[in-house]
């Protein structure tokens, strides 16, 4: 969840978040494609006759000149086409995991989270234990609003992958599961793999804010919001912390580009977390807040 007040999903193949801080192994627009189709299809009135015209007969049916075409037509901006591509691309594939797995990234990538469970399941029917297409399952499950089976997912991938941003989301998975003993040892698990990571260092500050270790979780926060590349997020985050550590009267002299009237919701916001009665409650309560704008 890249947001101002909790854990975040960032993907960098799809975008951190969790906070889903990128999702390791997922191509981008140009790795997808691997060229650029000829022709302007931002000046075309018809950008299927243009699409379609690129390459013809048999030779624009194959899945990886399909996969060219649907990248070029997301870089352009246009979503709604560019996913018809991409699901032409999987039926041209027939099957075909490493294909699959592809068109699975950018069905992420674009927001469609079910369409992108669905197909790398497909992927995993077919190819085995994969994964990095079980990192990107657990993902598109939790963006989809089906924690526990994200959770499962992701649980399952991380040891696979191995990376910080396998950990990193099943940290956010395990927040929004209301545990809050398990997300901080995954966020632990993920800053140790990168430690420069500041999208990464948040969760684990907000995480630590939660489980009592307010000492640690402030001077964490602190150091992030201190780097001359820190977001206003990240600013926000520090405020959020001093709020959850109790010393939120600290928070106008520590963050000083922030207006008065958004510290203070924050403040209020950290305040009705650290009153619910259970850490089940409060890990789930800083990491819904923020889940929709995923």
């Amino acid at each position: 969840m890249r947001t101002a007040t909790g854990f975040r999903l960032g993907l960098s193949m799809v975008a951190g978040a969790l906070l889903l801080a990128g999702c390791a192994g997922a191509p981008n627009s140009s790795t997808l494609g691997g060229g650029v189709v000829t022709g302007s299809l931002a000046e075309s009135g018809d950008s299927v006759a243009a699409a379609s015209a690129a390459k013809p007969g048999a030779e624009a049916a194959r899945p990886e000149n399909m996969l060219r075409l649907a990248a070029d037509v997301e870089a352009r901006g246009e979503k709604a086409m560019a996913l018809t591509f991409y699901e032409r691309a999987a039926i041209a594939a027939n099957g075909d995991p490493a294909i699959t797995l592809q068109v699975a990234d950018a069905y992420l990538r674009l927001g469609a989270a079910d369409r992108a469970a669905d197909a790398y399941r497909e992927a995993l029917a077919r190819g085995g234990e994969n994964g990095r297409a079980l990192l990107g399952l657990g993902t598109a499950q939790l963006r989809g609003g089906r924690v526990q089976e994200g959770l499962d997912s992701l649980a399952r991938a991380a040891p696979l992958v191995k990376t910080a941003s396998a950990y990193d989301r099943l940290g956010v998975a395990h927040g929004l599961a209301g545990q809050p003993r398990e997300a901080l040892a995954s966020f632990e698990q993920a800053h140790a793999l990168a430690p420069e990571d500041a999208d990464i260092a948040t969760n684990l500050a907000l995480a630590a804010a939660l489980a009592g270790q307010h000492d640690r979780a402030v001077s964490m926060m602190t150091q992030v919001a201190a780097s001359p590349s820190a977001s206003k997020n990240q600013k926000r985050n520090l405020v959020l912390v001093l709020g959850l550590a109790g010393r939120g009267g600290e928070a106008r002299s520590r963050v000083k580009d922030l207006r008065a009237e958004e510290v203070q919701a924050l403040l209020a916001h950290a305040n009705s977390i650290r009153g619910m009665a259970t850490p089940k409650a409060r890990a789930i309560a800083l990491g819904t807040a923020s889940s929709s704008t995923q």
